[in-house]
């Protein structure tokens, strides 16, 4: 299973986590130029994290600076 994010893309420089069921899948810089359209990123989720569950908690924490999410989505590899 992967977590698919959208961003804007001119928002780069950004600073924050990814967690899923409390752990950290990802740390996300956003350390790419800026680009004017909705680029996505796709996080892998450990299997240990969503086995045998219908609903998970994901949480995107900043690190200093905000970051927009416009879409999640958990999909199926």
């Amino acid at each position: 299973m992967l977590l698919r994010a959208l961003y804007w893309g001119e928002e780069v420089n950004k600073n924050f986590d990814v967690s899923v069921e409390g752990t950290r899948i990802a740390s996300e810089r956003r350390a790419v130029p800026p680009e004017k359209r909705f680029v996505s990123v796709d996080y892998p989720i450990p299997e240990a994290l969503t086995r045998g569950k219908e609903k998970v908690i994901v949480r995107f924490e900043t690190m200093g600076t905000d970051a927009f999410v416009y879409e999640v989505r958990t999909l199926a590899q």
